[in-house]
């Protein structure tokens, strides 16, 4: 168990990490954004509630329409790389990992056993 732990270290530290600033960004609401002439650009997003979608099947970006006076405007929006990442998602990710390692460690008992 110690040897698949230590092998996959980098990969848990990483798989870890950018799942819990995925969780951290969205549930703490931190949204920098660069306003561009034809839209918003959220670096890492605008989560504002349920997107009804599992990350990473959700809608990166969106069209913004409205009408000022007798104009129309169109505008898109990027929504951000981590957009409607939430808590089920990160246990989703994390389970994910942590069946990954189990196969692991079972397969390299079952080849030290033969």
């Amino acid at each position: 168990m110690k040897k698949v732990l230590k092998k996959y270290k980098i990969l848990i530290w990483i798989w870890s990490a950018i799942n819990v600033f995925a969780l951290v960004v969205n549930t703490y609401e931190i949204k920098p954004k660069i306003s561009m002439p034809n839209g918003n650009f959220y670096l890492f997003t605008c989560y504002d509630g349920e997107t009804g979608l599992l990350w990473p099947f959700v809608k990166f970006e969106h069209v913004i329409n409205f009408t000022y006076g007798t104009s129309d405007y169109h505008f898109t929006q990027f929504n951000g790389i981590f957009y409607g990442y939430d808590i089920h998602a990160f246990l989703l990710y994390m389970v994910i990992l942590i069946a990954f390692l189990g196969i692991k460690i079972m397969w390299k008992n079952q080849r030290s056993a033969k």
